[in-house]
């Protein structure tokens, strides 16, 4: 209802602007004495068109969700517990379920190991087993783990291939922070992805073997400028990884492109150069993980940095979304619905350099994000879902239920097979 409010609200000013604009230019016809003076007005009658519309499409919401969100819904079901020594709980930024179902993957990305839980009641996994990724490595290694995929026994984990800016700290002189802020890190622990399998008692049965898309992404003509930003301002930031039916897929939180379309990246473990590039339109999200389904792929959108935008979760069917006048994409990304999220903060937060309140947002700013999701149980009507938060204090992992989107023709989906 407030929704459809807002939009007639929009509508009512856009009506009102419309006829005003449209009012002065007829009256530059009766009034205007000089032709010059009518071409300036004229001029600025078009200048501010696009405003008035720009106006209707943010109060009407179109610029921040998806057309069709209103009609799905993402249920929260039940808050899942995890039992034992979680590294890192609060900051979890991966999720994956291995042999075939038996072992839940978690891992956050800042440490170096990933973590196997066994299902231990309703709702409820307690820690199995813990991997370092790399030997010898300390608890602070940062290998900015943020994706996990399971094929069976096999596991793969992904860094996100990020640069990071350092941190402004309150307690450093303005010069030291000016320094900090001049820092543009590389890591190369974060540029890998790795593989490895287990046994039936999900213990490590195989060498750890690493590979790293690097220089795929050095080769693109789209992707290379953006590795030398850091991840938080628009450079790359890969934050999902995928089975594919030819291999892998990795899905990038960012770059996001002009007109709002996010990467996503097919490739093989052994060939990771040879892979391919597509794009997905989020509505300028960036993509938060990406999970495989037997008729396409599950997307969770969210926002680049910490901007005002929701948590939405998408199916992709796995075509690349760039338009052209010789391809049909009607369908190809549909809205499932927005991703709940109930620990928030005020609008106005206190910046911890200036200690200076900050601009207040147009609504209350989630603390959680949801950053990875594994699937519990797939019917013709329904996804059930298992999604993991970075930052939550009290929910660390939730299950949830979208309803499975159907086919226009006959009402159910058909997987689409990606082209190398």
């Amino acid at each position: 209802m407030r929704s459809f409010c807002r939009v007639v609200v929009a509508g009512a000013f856009g009506l009102i602007a419309m006829g005003a604009a449209l009012g002065r230019v007829l009256g530059l016809n009766r009034t205007a004495t000089n032709g010059k003076r009518a071409k300036r007005e004229q001029r600025a009658m078009s200048r501010f068109a696009p405003l008035a519309a720009a106006f209707v499409m943010v109060w009407s919401g179109s610029l921040t969700r998806p057309s069709s969100a209103a009609a799905a819904e993402v249920k929260l079901l039940a808050d899942v517990v995890f039992r034992g020594e979680i590294r890192f709980p609060d900051n979890l930024s991966a999720v994956g379920l291995a042999g075939s179902g038996r072992f839940l993957v978690v891992a956050a990305d800042e440490g170096p190991v990933v973590q196997f839980l066994k299902r231990t009641g309703p709702d409820e996994y307690t820690l199995h087993e813990t991997i370092p990724l790399i030997d010898g490595a300390k608890d602070d290694d940062e290998i900015d783990i943020e994706g996990i995929a399971c094929s069976d026994n096999v596991v793969y984990v992904i860094g996100s291939h990020s640069r990071k800016r350092s941190l402004l700290k309150p307690d450093k002189t303005q010069k030291a922070n000016r320094k900090r802020l001049a820092e543009n890190l590389r890591e190369p622990l974060r540029e890998k992805v790795f593989r490895f399998e287990l046994d039936a008692a999900g213990r490590l049965a195989s060498p750890i073997r690493s590979t790293s898309l690097r220089p795929r992404l050095e080769n693109d003509e789209l992707l290379a400028p953006f590795l030398a930003i850091p991840g938080k301002e628009n450079g790359i930031d890969i934050e999902g990884i995928a089975l594919a039916p030819d291999g892998l897929v990795a899905a990038f939180r960012s770059p996001v492109f002009r007109e709002g379309f996010a990467p996503v990246l097919f490739f093989s473990f052994d060939r990771p150069e040879a892979g391919r590039l597509a794009l997905v339109h989020l509505g300028g999200r960036g993509i938060r993980d990406i999970l495989r389904v037997s008729d396409g792929y599950l997307l969770i959108g969210g926002p680049v940095n910490d901007e005002p935008v929701s948590f939405e979760l998408y199916h992709w069917d796995g075509r690349d979304g760039i338009p052209g006048k010789d391809v049909d994409l009607t369908g190809s990304v549909k809205p499932l619905g927005t991703i709940p999220v109930t620990e928030r903060v005020p609008p106005a937060s206190v910046s911890a350099v200036a200690n200076t309140p900050t601009v207040a947002s147009p609504s209350p700013q989630p603390v959680a994000k949801p950053e990875g999701l594994v699937m519990l149980a797939e019917s013709p009507d329904h996804y059930e879902l298992l999604i993991v938060f970075d930052g939550l204090v009290e929910r660390k992992a939730a299950r949830f239920r979208a309803v499975r989107p159907r086919h226009p023709a006959n009402g159910t989906s058909h997987p689409q097979k990606e082209t190398w």
